[in-house]
């Protein structure tokens, strides 16, 4: 938990190896504290009998502390198996696994063994069955557990009309329209949304702008951006804009048909604002 955190939190143990450098010295503290344990784990008279798994969930969100780490560098999480039951099929092997392989390989850690090497998605790691992973490739197997299940769609009981599905997807929508460009002539606009994670298929989005006073609106198709899985694009006429005071409003249109209506909203002073603070023309 210690290390979780922007800069990491700074317990009554942690020493000052790294001088200011506050997360490398809970990094350090976090670190000795796990091997002090392991230490003392492999002096008790049970651990003949234990096997013990260090793995990370995700790799550190810290903002700046790899800042300087070579971008072709490949960060990845750190995972170990210590006092396993068995012994790699190829202690010499190098091999391009995922989170999923965590589940038989833990088992196989532990003695068990596994018909086929595979559970789940998972391969155990101490065999010479091949993962997933390497069967295919990263990007195949991205682009597999991507895809949407109409057999789970039926289980989630989904129902997107519901108040508390609403108010959710607007939380999640908060700060996700900008627009990215505007010509001043014809009043031409480029609006963007980043969509959140909504685990529903959206078909498309609709941009509606309306400026405070008059009934006249214009309306804009926002389709998935090439080379992206989650920003809309489309270009809405603002020509008849003449004050700050207008709004845009997105709709989000669901493959199944439903549609959340409003599901964010923005000034569109504040928008042209925004981007003219950010450099854009």
């Amino acid at each position: 938990m210690d290390t979780h955190f922007e800069d990491g939190y700074v317990c009554g143990l942690c020493g000052n190896e790294f001088g200011d450098n506050q997360y490398a010295n809970v990094m350090a503290c976090s670190s000795r504290q796990v091997g002090e344990f392991i230490d003392w784990l492999s002096q008790q008279d049970y651990y003949k009998d234990t096997t013990v798994v260090l793995t990370g969930d995700h790799k550190t969100m810290d903002t700046d502390y790899c800042k300087d780490v070579d971008p072709q560098y490949q960060r990845r999480t750190y995972t170990a198996f210590i006092n396993s039951a068995v012994e790699p099929a190829d202690p010499s092997a190098s091999r391009i696994y995922s989170t999923q392989d965590t589940f038989p390989t833990t088992l196989a850690a532990m003695g068990v063994e596994i018909d086929g090497e595979r559970l789940a998605l998972g391969t155990n790691l101490f065999s010479s069955q091949q993962t997933l992973t390497e069967e295919y490739g990263l990007d195949t197997m991205n682009n597999e557990i991507s895809r949407r299940s109409a057999f789970l769609r039926e289980l989630e009981q989904i129902n997107t009309n519901s108040e508390a599905m609403k108010k959710r997807v607007k939380r999640l929508m908060e700060g996700a329209v900008e627009i990215t460009s505007f010509d001043q002539n014809t009043g031409m606009a480029e609006v963007q949304v980043t969509a959140p994670k909504l685990y529903m298929a959206i078909h498309h989005m609709e941009a509606e702008y309306k400026e405070k006073g008059h009934l006249k609106k214009s309306t804009a198709e926002l389709t998935l951006l090439e080379g992206t899985d989650n920003k809309y694009v489309g270009t809405l006429d603002l020509s008849g804009w003449k004050t700050t005071e207008g709004e845009i409003t997105i709709n989000i249109y669901l493959k199944d048909g439903s549609i959340f209506e409003n599901a964010s909203s923005a000034s569109i002073g504040d928008l042209i604002q925004a981007m003219d603070s950010g450099g854009s023309q």
